[in-house]
């Protein structure tokens, strides 16, 4: 005569069972969070680069916007690293007939690689202030290689800015743009 319970073998055999399908289940787990994970991190990356993009793009364009022929409007260091940007802002009330100089309305900007970002520094000339800021928010994106090609005869700047992802080193990419500017001498 047999008992209406399960025998220890029996148990054992979906203890096993169950063990198998939580271990496979813990597997597919992990794989959507990481996945998940490099998606989020991917998407700040973009915004971060985009951001940057339009802010180099800007002063890129603006460059040699009142400036004589004496005075290069973008200068490259290829041993530096370092791109020089003078332009006047004409935008700014009383600066519409200024010339780069001394004065409130000429900007130096500069572009350089420090410890694994693209820094800006905006030298306004009429004041003894200079800011120098990362353009890379510190745990997304991280600067490999920054190089400009500076070509007067088409009057075209092209940039690039070689990167991978801080918390995935393995995802690399290059941000570049060539852009006309109208002004290069």
């Amino acid at each position: 005569m047999r008992k209406e319970s399960f025998t220890f073998i029996e148990l054992a055999i979906v203890m096993l069972v169950l063990s198998v399908i939580m271990g496979v289940l813990f597997q597919i787990f992990s794989v959507y969070m990481k996945m998940s994970s490099i998606a989020i991190v991917r998407t700040k990356a973009q915004d971060s680069l985009i951001r940057v993009a339009v802010i180099l793009d800007s002063d890129i364009k603006k460059a040699g916007y009142g400036v004589d022929n004496s005075t290069d409007a973008l200068m490259w260091n290829s041993t530096s690293r370092t791109l020089v940007i003078r332009y006047v802002d004409f935008t700014k009330a009383g600066c519409e007939n200024e010339t780069f100089g001394n004065n409130s309305c000429s900007y130096l900007i500069e572009y350089y690689p420090k410890n694994q970002n693209l820094y800006r520094l905006v030298d306004e000339l009429d004041t003894s202030d200079n800011n120098s800021a990362p353009l890379f928010y510190d745990g997304i994106v991280k600067v490999d290689d920054f190089n400009v090609d500076i070509d007067a005869g088409n009057r075209t700047v092209t940039y690039f800015i070689k990167y991978h992802l801080a918390q995935f080193p393995e995802i690399r990419g290059i941000l570049s743009n060539t852009l006309e500017v109208y002004n290069l001498k």
